[in-house]
């Protein structure tokens, strides 16, 4: 039984680090970002569709028509499955770690970080998970809370921890991009701010954790101790799925009205009325003329912005400092937009409506204060 059960941890292992480590969409999107001609874009694009792909283009109905009412609802629906079935598959498989044991193997490699914070496991598993989605270490972390490991405060604070480091793990994308457009200052310049700034939030958080947690609750902080689950299978099923009952019952409820409020306003571009509110309410005099045009293309996608600053950039009429300036004040100008209409439905669905409004607030807050700080100082430093 203990090979048994030896065996299928180290299965489990490897599925979730299959799962987690196989590519965010910002990383597998990384190639489309960087320089290349238009015959090597159609050869890159013919080449990369995978079967899934093929299958949305080729046999469902108007999938192909970004323009129509009825292609935008119809991609929007595989978007909603593909969500819902991601969350639910690696909710799944984090959920096996931790029944089979290996929670505590990831414990104990995250020891010297929960002692410091006075956190639980659980968080330790949800950090792990996060690198990968931070949906799933939110949903892991509210099913410690309803199962009574953790208290609210913990929950709090690990929720905010895993925002910031899902964005660690999403951002070498975002910056080998910038890289490569504006150059080796541009992207020292990028890289320094950015993942500052992220590591700077998550030592201040951890420190107000060992603050509010550490004092709150009357925990033994000894090390973890390797102890592998040696039931049966049957068990083991019943288990993951009483587990599981809860975050999918939540992601039914609350899932599915959430993401379609947000692609209904996406479909009157209320978003793009936003955004030109929040920038009519900032005073942009500072930076160079070519923000007018970089700014709006950054809202759409930081590929089109990418495109344009590379022409400003070819034309001497933009520096590389400027670019990076223009880009990074482009990312905190949209992170109110972006929050809403990305991340909101996930917050919302996991932690429930007030916890996860608040927290998902909260969040983005916090990652833009951190951000104008550090943006600031490469500013004056640059």
């Amino acid at each position: 039984m203990l090979k048994k059960t030896i065996f299928m941890t180290f299965f489990l292992f490897l599925a979730g680090l299959f799962v987690y480590l196989g590519g965010s969409e910002e990383g597998m999107d990384m190639q489309k970002t960087m320089p290349k001609t238009k015959m090597e874009k159609v050869v890159e694009k013919e080449r990369d569709r995978g079967a899934w792909e093929n299958f949305k283009r080729d046999y469902l109905p108007y999938y192909k028509e970004r323009k129509t009412p009825q292609g935008f609802w119809v991609r929007k629906g595989v978007d909603f499955f593909e969500l819902f079935l991601l969350i639910t598959c690696s909710m799944l498989i984090a959920l096996s770690l931790e029944i089979s044991g290996v929670l505590s193997l990831i414990a104990l490699f995250l020891w010297p970080l929960l002692r410091f914070a006075r956190l639980s496991e659980h968080s330790a598993l949800a950090f792990m998970s996060s690198v990968r989605n931070g949906s799933v270490g939110n949903g892991i972390l509210m099913s410690a809370k309803e199962g009574g490991a953790i208290d609210k405060r913990e929950l709090w604070c690990s929720v905010l921890i895993v925002s910031s480091i899902a964005t660690l793990g999403h951002m070498p994308s975002y910056i080998l991009a910038i890289g490569a457009v504006c150059g080796h200052e541009a992207l020292l310049a990028v890289a320094s701010v950015r993942i500052g700034a992220v590591i700077l939030q998550i030592f201040v958080i951890l420190f107000i954790a060992r603050l509010l947690v550490g004092d709150h609750q009357a925990r033994q902080y000894q090390r973890p101790k390797i102890e592998f689950y040696e039931g049966s299978l049957k068990q083991f099923i019943q288990k993951l799925i009483l587990k599981f009952g809860k975050t999918f019952k939540r992601m039914a409820l609350y899932l599915t009205p959430a993401y379609f409020l947000v692609a209904l306003a996406e479909f009157y571009d209320l978003f793009d009325k936003a955004f030109d509110f929040l920038s009519s309410k900032f005073d942009l005099s500072f930076l160079p003329p070519q923000a007018s045009v970089i700014l709006p293309a950054q809202f759409g996608s930081i590929h089109s912005a990418l495109g344009m600053v590379r022409s400003f950039l070819e034309e001497g009429s933009l520096s590389p400092k400027q670019a990076v300036t223009i880009l990074l004040i482009g990312t905190i100008l949209t992170a109110p937009i972006r929050t809403i209409k990305r991340i909101m439905p996930t917050y919302v669905a996991l932690l429930g409506p007030q916890g996860g409004l608040i927290l998902g607030i909260l969040a983005q807050v916090l990652r833009m204060g951190f951000l104008i700080i550090a943006l600031i100082l490469m500013y004056f430093i640059w």
